[in-house]
């Protein structure tokens, strides 16, 4: 399966129960027995799920596309009417396709798209979060830290600290 956003919440929050298990013995086996089979159940699921609704090769192609033009014009507004039209969807049914093929809404495929770009440039380049942040297409840098956090588990300037002590 590709790395679908509700897989990797799920799966988060065992690993989290795990790491943060404190018991030992007999009810420490029966603990991660059933967190083992609670991770295999949900995989199990989302690759069944993911059998019974699948998409004609032209709405995936069509779906492909969308997420071509998102990952070349992050930067930019980008409407939901031009999106439909280089789907050649309405609005319904690429809103739907799109979170069924890629797990993940268009708004949120966008966020991560632009979260990545800006963590790479925090990595990599001493320009500012401000600069950065309008780089990916925000106008407010308030907002990027927000989505950044929202989807890295840390603020752009914690990022930026961190390149900064290993130097």
């Amino acid at each position: 399966l590709d790395t679908k956003h509700d897989i990797i919440e799920n799966i988060g929050k065992i690993a989290d129960e795990i790491i943060h298990c404190k018991m030992n013995g007999i009810s420490a086996d029966l603990f991660f027995d059933a967190k083992a089979k609670e991770w295999l159940s949900i995989i199990l699921d989302a690759y069944e799920s993911q059998k019974k609704n699948p998409l004609p090769n032209q709405d995936i192609a069509s779906l492909n596309n969308i997420a071509s033009y998102i990952n070349d014009h992050y930067a930019y507004d980008i409407s939901q009417s031009l999106l439909e039209k280089i789907a050649m969807m309405s609005g319904t049914k690429l809103k739907y396709s799109f979170k069924n093929h890629f797990h993940m809404t268009i708004t949120e495929y966008l966020q991560r798209r632009r979260a990545n770009i800006a963590e790479n440039l925090l990595l990599t380049t001493d320009l500012e979060i401000k600069d950065i942040a309008k780089s990916v297409g925000y106008k407010s840098a308030s907002r990027f830290s927000s989505i950044f956090k929202r989807y890295k588990g840390v603020l752009p300037k914690e990022v930026r600290k961190l390149t900064k002590d290993n130097v």
